[in-house]
């Protein structure tokens, strides 16, 4: 590491873990408040327009973005948390380098299929027996989007590298930035040039490009030290290793967020109502979600970095106040919720038929915000770990096979269970992220923090050998060059 990158990572773990947590987390957290704000700005310009169609429309072509495109991006790139936080942990920047690498080129591969599979978006929603006009404006907005989901898979690499380098702040200033960018896009191409649902997405994709460069453009000048745009030969082998880490990786997401959409479908059958109240309770859990999101990142290159140092006393003092912290506040949070749960719902919604379902959700979604808080959190240690194959197995059951059945049979009733709409369904939420939670408690506890030191050191001593056994053949080739010419 340069003695640049010493002194930082030096001076910061001179500090006090708490202080350490909140320097990566706050930043995280306001970051992703900002982040959110780019879709409410683009909710609000669509909504100008009057055309409920296309309201809609941005809401369904959303659907397919989240499953199809952003939670694979997010999820792939969530492995470099792991690696590059070890690394440099570790004093070897170059390594991280290496895996930063790697993750654009997985990333690249991923975005392919990626960007066929929505291009057939108006296909899907009519098979999903949607409107028609609503599923012809979603797909317009979606091939619209489509070109800067490459960039939002680099910008979320280059996110997770960062972070590894204890650097959280830059994510904020950028989407600061185009956050308001994105308002002048919207304005351009919804009432200027009338581009209609494509114009939004193209706004989308002008704001991720925007995203990717300004970062791309700050690490390069004020962060030299972190060689984020070097390239090293490298970076082309092990790349299935990197696979085997970053698919569960990716399927801790991604099944997460495909429980979240089938669930807004579920409600969606309930009725216009249920479904209103189901969108409020969603975007209420979401914005609560940016804190424990923010811890768990953090979560994620503390432990890593613990770990790659060796260091498997400060990565268990991390595991413990970061999961305990993180238990006591949202136990407070859920708290507040419930007690203020009719004054939050009529900031939603006026229409009595809605709030009748909202409040009695926003029960449900109070005690769901701790267990949520929770998993996120114990989610961070576990990829600062390395354990995401375990912890993927385990998320992937209970979304899929407890939350989603449950859902359905709390929402619609069976036999003497009665029907219980949106609160059934947030209610069987419940159950699936306590069971994700009890399962991510019983890795942790039973976790080997020294055999997880090991493995971060055998990972790093493997690629040290590689590169060992490619030197002669790199000198060889030079040699040949050179006698040649």
């Amino acid at each position: 590491m340069t003695a640049s990158g010493e002194s930082r990572l030096e001076k910061a773990n001179k500090k006090s873990p708490f202080v350490q947590i909140m320097q990566l987390a706050i930043p995280n957290m306001i970051s992703f408040l900002v982040m959110y704000s780019i879709f409410v700005i683009t909710i609000f310009f669509v909504s100008a327009t009057n055309d409920s169609h296309m309201l809609g429309a941005i809401g369904l072509g959303s659907v397919i973005q989240n499953v199809f495109g952003f939670s694979i991006g997010v999820g792939l790139m969530s492995v470099l948390d792991t690696l590059v936080s070890q690394a440099v942990g570790a004093g070897n920047p170059h390594l991280g380098l290496i895996y930063f690498n790697r993750a654009r080129i997985v990333g690249t591969i991923a975005f392919v299929p990626c960007f066929i599979v929505m291009f057939y978006t108006e296909p899907i929603l009519l098979w999903m027996n949607q409107d028609p006009l609503t599923s012809k404006l979603a797909a317009d907005y979606v091939r619209g989007m489509n070109w800067g989901l490459w960039p939002f898979f680099m910008y979320n690499a280059m996110c997770s590298f960062l972070r590894s380098h204890r650097l959280p702040e830059a994510p904020l200033y950028v989407n600061a930035i185009t956050g308001c960018g994105h308002a002048l896009f919207c304005w351009l191409f919804l009432f200027k040039f009338h581009f209609g649902a494509y114009g939004v997405g193209i706004a989308m994709t002008c704001t991720q490009w925007g995203r990717f460069i300004l970062l791309e453009l700050y690490a390069a000048i004020w962060h030299p030290e972190t060689h984020a745009h070097g390239w090293t030969p490298e970076s082309l082998h092990n790349l299935w290793e990197f696979v085997a880490l970053a698919i569960p990786s990716a399927l801790l997401m991604w099944s997460e967020w495909w429980a979240y959409e089938v669930q807004s479908v579920f409600a969606g059958w309930v009725g216009p109502m249920a479904l209103a109240a189901h969108v409020a309770a969603s975007n209420i859990v979401s914005i609560i979600y940016m804190g424990p999101c923010g811890i768990s990142q953090s979560a994620s290159a503390l432990v890593g970095n613990s770990l790659g140092a060796g260091d498997v006393r400060t990565a268990h003092l991390f595991n413990h106040k970061i999961i305990r912290g993180t238990l006591v506040c949202f136990v407070i949070v859920a708290i507040l919720m419930c007690n203020f749960r009719y004054y939050v719902a009529y900031l939603y919604s006026r229409d009595s038929a809605v709030l009748s379902i909202l409040c009695p959700a926003l029960l449900a979604v109070s005690v769901f915000c701790i267990f949520d808080a929770m998993q996120a959190c114990q989610e961070g240690v576990l990829r600062g770990c390395a354990l995401q194959g375990r912890a993927s197995t385990y998320k992937l059951l209970a979304m899929l096979l407890i939350r989603l059945p449950l859902g359905y049979l709390f929402a619609f009733g069976w036999g003497p269970l009665p029907a219980m709409g949106v609160p059934g369904i947030w209610w069987a939420s419940v159950v699936g992220m306590a069971i994700t939670c009890s399962a991510y408690g019983g890795i942790i506890y039973r976790c080997d923090f020294n055999k997880c030191a090991q493995e971060a050191l055998t990972r790093r001593e493997k690629e040290e050998q590689l590169k060992a056994a490619r030197s002669p053949l790199l000198d060889e080739e030079a040699a040949g060059a050179g006698a040649a010419v």
